[in-house]
């Protein structure tokens, strides 16, 4: 707090009010179930005032009707993050319990987040299904070789993202392996035994993106194939379409892709109705899109939408450990 105030002009009560205007339901547990904070989205999510559930005990609150499975219980047994989705009668939400500690290593607070899946699309978890995020297989596939602290801590975050069926983004510079780490991520997660479909955006004219993408059928335009084509798109349904260097793409089939991920469909050109789909979506780009976006080359609601996760390959140069590791790789390759 002394950094914002200090900083931002920022006091304790101003900070409370951030908080309080989080679009993600917040609740703070002291070491017991006992709740000791909430904010005010969580009287849009279960109806009641924030204030009249502090000092309450989550078991006596909540039972398991409401919630399915119990995160706290979780978290306080085995002292690591969980995450759920819960499907209710009137909404479907993310959960995310987080342990603090104190100096001895023993739970503070939990912090609990909600947050509600306005078109049930955000994450893809199974409902009833409690994901714990801080033990995970940090085992390597045999394409991915490094020593370095900084590529560990990546793998690791990949290793967790890769149980969450959301959108990734991969950010590095040109050579780093976005490619081949979009091929891995692809291969750990539930969609492995589906197709992995890969296109250059950079590569193709901004008159042949759509069709490559999202096809065409018989007779579409002068000069198509006679029989139709299968756009990428479909090619890659149940399993994981990869765009590399995404900030390519035109603003015009930017709001094309947009509106894949919001409404799960496309429309082959010259087609009269739209095709369901189903794909995870992973972009990769050496460029900063946050800058294009400010520049108004990017769209932004499709930067939010592209970066539910980031994942920052570094630069070799960076990781100077690394280089033994793939001298030995490639010596016996």
């Amino acid at each position: 707090m002394n950094y914002l105030e200090n900083i931002y002009g920022i006091n304790y009560d101003e900070f409370l009010n951030l908080v309080d205007n989080f679009y993600e339901a917040v609740w703070i547990y002291d070491n017991n179930y006992t709740i000791i904070y909430t904010n005010s989205a969580t009287e849009r999510n279960f109806g009641k005032l924030a204030k009249s559930y502090i000092g309450k005990n989550d078991l006596e609150e909540f039972y398991e009707k409401d919630w399915d499975p119990r995160l706290l219980p979780l978290v306080y047994k085995n002292k690591s993050t969980y995450i759920s989705r819960q499907n209710t009668p009137t909404n479907s939400t993310i959960q995310i319990a987080t342990p603090i500690f104190d100096i001895y290593n023993n739970i503070k607070y939990v912090i609990l987040n909600v947050r509600h899946l306005l078109d049930n699309s955000d994450f893809h978890i199974p409902s009833s299904n409690a994901i714990e995020l801080n033990d995970v297989d940090t085992n390597v596939s045999d394409s991915i070789f490094f020593n370095s602290t900084s590529m560990s801590n990546m793998m690791k975050l990949v290793q967790k993202i890769c149980r969450i069926d959301a959108t990734v983004l991969i950010t590095g510079e040109s050579g780093t392996g976005k490619t081949m780490l979009a091929k891995y991520i692809h291969n750990i997660s539930e969609r492995k035994s589906e197709n992995f479909v890969s296109i250059n955006c950079a590569s193709l004219p901004e008159n042949l993106i759509e069709s490559q993408l999202f096809g065409y059928t018989k007779g579409a335009f002068t000069g198509a194939v006679a029989t139709g084509k299968t756009g990428l798109f479909k090619q890659a349904h149940k399993g994981t379409i990869f765009l590399d260097e995404i900030s390519e793409l035109s603003y015009g089939s930017q709001a094309k892709l947009l509106h894949v991920l919001q409404s799960k469909e496309f429309t082959p050109i010259g087609a009269s109705s739209p095709e369901k789909v189903d794909v995870r979506i992973i972009t990769a780009t050496n460029i900063d899109l946050k800058k294009m976006v400010e520049i108004g080359r990017f769209r932004e609601d499709l930067y939010y939408r592209l970066n539910v996760f980031e994942v920052s390959i570094p630069p070799l140069r960076e990781r100077g450990n690394d280089i033994e590791a793939l001298i030995y790789h490639f010596l016996h390759e």
